[in-house]
Order: C-alpha cells, then structure tokens, then sequence
C-alpha cells in the first residue's frame, strides 16, 4: 500500500499539546482529532494517489447536482459583494419562514409544518457551524441517540460539555423510543448541568431511518414533562425521505423548545455552498439573541451572493424546484433501496432506509468477520486497504468500538447522468419502480455502489483475505 498511513491513529507524539518553535496547544485542541468523515477520505486520497482503486463510500457528499434554478440565480447574483447582516438576508430569512410551514402540494414533500418567526431564523456557513454555536451559548449537556452524526459529540467536547448517550434498539431502527426516553429522564443525574439538548436528526445520518409523525408525537409527550430539555431537530435530509408519509418534524408537536437545523448541502446538492439556517422559538429569544452576538465576532455573514441566490431554494412554488427534488428523491431512493437488496441478498443484515444517502449494517455474523476482527475500526480499515472500500465503523457514531455496524454511504455515482435516465424513462412512460428495476437501473448507472457492496460481501467472507 505504499507509505499511506492510517488517518484513523492518533499519531505517535508523546505529548500532543506541545508544538515545535515552543508553541503549545489548548487542552481543547489537543484532545480533538479529525472528523472520522473527513479523515477517511483523506486517506482514501492518499491510497488513490499510490494507484489502489477506491469505492467512497465513506463521506456523506451528495451525488446530485446542484438544482438548474440555484445555479442560474447564483449566476445573476454574483456581483452582491456587501456585507449582510449577521442574522442573514432578510429576504431569504422570509423565505425560509414561509418555506417550513408550506404544506405538501407546494414542496411536493412535506417540510416540516412548523411555524417561525422571521426574527427567529438566523443563516450561517452551513449548520455545522449553527450547531456548535448552539451549543456555546447553551450551558446545557448534550443527550444523543446512539447511533449519532459524528460531529455532535465532538463539538460538545470542544466546549467541555458532557456528553450522555441514549439506548436504542436495533429492532427499533436503532431509533430512540418515548420510554427509554423517559426512563432516562427520570433517572436521578449527578450531572451539573440543569439544561440538556436533545439531538434529533431524521432521516439520520448514519442509520437511514425517520420517525413517524406518530412516533414524534409520543417523544414530545414525554418531553412536556421535562421543561429542562431543548430539542435541536436536526432536519438537513428532510427533502430526501421518500417514505410515503414524507418529513414531519417535532416542532409540530413540541413547538415552544424545538430549534430546527437544515440547509442546502443534502438535499440540494450545494455542501460547498455552506448555507444553514437555524430557526428558534420565540420562547428562546435570549438563545437566539446570543448566538447571533457569537456569530458578529466569529463568521459576521455568509458570503452575500450565495445569500441572494438561495432564496430560490426555499420558494416552494418554483416549479424547477418542486421537479428536480421530486426526480432526485425518487432516484435516490431507487439507488439506496437496491443497494440493500444487494446486501440482504448477500447474508449482510441491513436497515431498511427510509431516506438520506446511508445504510446502517451489522456485519458481526457475517462470515468470518467476527472471527478476524474485535474493533470495527480496524475491520474498516482492513476492508478500505485490502479492498479499496470505505465506509465507516459504528464506533464513530457512538457505538462500542467491539460492535462491527458500519455506516455505508451509497454514493459513489454520476448523480445528474442517474437523474436524466430516470427523467428520460418517465417521458417515454415506462413502467414503474420494482425490485428487478431498480437492481437494472442502480447496476447501470450506479455500478459503483454496486461493486463496492459486492467487495464488501465478499471481504465479510474471507475473499481476498
């Protein structure tokens, strides 16, 4: 394999807060490592560049083009150059108010149905930024589902705030439940925090799964009970459920403590962009008011022509729009679903996903897997060098680092050559979706996905070993 070494050490440095010409790190920074998304696809880069064929499918990074309709406006506004105020244009703050609560015949999928007021949203460099701000001006610990995006706990750590993980169960969807829930809320805290943020993302991001509006129902029922609790309901894959019930959020249900998180990076195609929103409730004024104090002395405002541009976006009666996210979802899901059937069809035990890029699979009795590895970190490590896959281990969404799940992003492919077949076979009125179709379509336009699971398949057996 060359010289590439493993981005998932931690280095051998005896002392890592010291750095040469006698500077020394914060205790902070020396604690905090790259995120495991982030490292594994530098390693792949590395591998690639000795030559070794690489299936990424490590990095969550949409494999759809940006939408026609936000390319074209960014165009036309690309002379905006003023500074913008720290909470954001106020044009697209309207937009995104008018947006969360429009109904379904509009957004062809629902958004979230809640209502915000234009005061209560403020735009930042992508959510991740939004999150962490969050937290800072929050003295509250962190609650979060395991499995969880792998940036969450990171950034609690960074701010020295203690992390509590939630039980789920894997014949639950691996998704928290309203009685675990209130069994951990009852249960007596040594902690010296009296605030606490609950984490909600859904579809999630590792495990693909979305709660129900029922479901969402009952958690906020046990969260009336628990004023102390703040709901950060994390909604960034919310356009990529292709259930037939759609996106709910539960700040339809729990509308007074319920911050929503979202942004163009998943379901619009634009990471680099790096446009969020966070949208907060009247009740969390002073919240708000804090996080935007944080913002003026850290990021000021996100770039002024992507601002102006994205206000399309969030116009749920623009036509060009409402058709490409309806023609991604449903390739998307055509693309993850068969990907499954692969998996299942090859003895790996897999999530039936409901929405984003993922499936979350457990791989601990498949083949000679258990026998050969007892972390999954170095199973995916081993995988990625012997077999040019990546995808990244449970332990990096907050599962024991004994459990061998991995989280499989399904998307290396051409994403705008996936939705010009899809769209060229609803003119020609073919027939639609089924099993047999969606394996013909996913192995001639996603042949990547495809072989990368047949590795993995192969690999949990032994081949190549």
């Amino acid at each position: 394999m060359g010289n590439a070494t493993s981005s998932f050490d931690e280095g051998s440095n005896p002392n890592p807060k010291y750095v040469p010409e006698g500077v020394w790190l914060s205790d902070s920074a020396s604690r905090t490592a790259p995120s495991a998304t982030l490292a594994i696809n530098e390693l792949s880069k590395q591998l690639q560049a000795e030559g070794k064929e690489i299936y990424r499918m490590g990095l969550g990074q949409s494999p759809f083009p940006v939408p026609p309709p936000l390319v074209k406006a960014l165009a036309e506004c690309a002379a905006q150059k003023d500074y913008l105020p720290v909470q954001g244009l106020l044009a697209l703050r309207e937009a995104i108010a008018a947006w969360l609560s429009a109904p379904p015949s509009l957004t062809g999928s629902p958004v979230s149905g809640a209502k915000f007021e234009v005061d209560n949203i403020i735009v930042g460099p992508g959510t991740k930024e939004l999150m962490f701000t969050l937290q800072f001006c929050l003295d509250a610990e962190l609650l979060l589902p395991s499995p969880s995006w792998v940036s969450y706990a990171p950034q609690a750590n960074l701010l020295g705030r203690k992390v509590r993980w939630l039980e789920t169960k894997k014949e639950n969807g691996w998704k928290l439940d309203p009685l675990s829930l209130q069994t951990f809320l009852k249960s007596p805290s040594q902690s010296r925090w009296k605030t606490k943020l609950l984490v909600l993302n859904f579809p999630c991001n590792p495990t693909g799964s979305a709660f129900s509006a029922e479901e969402l129902k009952q958690l906020a029922e046990v969260l009336k009970d628990f004023p102390e609790v703040v709901v950060l309901s994390d909604e960034i894959y919310s356009l990529t459920n292709f259930t037939k019930e759609g996106h709910t959020s539960i700040a339809q249900y729990l509308p007074d403590r319920t911050c929503i998180s979202n942004g163009l990076s998943k379901w619009a195609g634009a990471g680099g962009w790096r446009l969020g929103f966070l949208a907060l409730p009247s009740a969390l004024v002073k919240v708000r008011k804090a996080i935007c104090g944080v913002a003026s002395e850290t990021f000021s405002c996100v770039a002024a022509p992507i601002q102006h541009a994205s206000i399309v976006a969030f116009d749920s009666q623009n036509s060009g729009m409402i058709s490409f996210l309806k023609t991604q979802r449903k390739v998307n899901a055509r693309i993850v679903r068969a990907a499954a059937e692969a998996l299942k069809a090859g003895g790996v035990p897999v999530l039936e996903p409901s929405g984003g890029f993922y499936l979350w699979a457990d791989l601990s009795g498949v083949g000679s897997v258990r026998r050969r590895f007892k972390e999954g970190v170095k199973m995916s490590e081993a995988l990625l060098r012997q077999h040019g896959v990546a995808l990244l281990a449970g332990s990096h969404f907050g599962r024991p680092k004994e459990e061998l799940t991995v989280r499989i992003a399904a998307v290396d492919f051409d994403g705008a050559a996936a939705m010009a077949a899809a769209a060229a076979e609803q003119s020609e009125g073919e027939a639609g979706e089924s099993k047999e179709r969606d394996e013909v379509f996913c192995r001639e336009y996603a042949p990547r996905v495809m072989k990368a699971i047949e590795l993995l398949i192969g690999f949990c057996k032994g081949e190549g070993h």
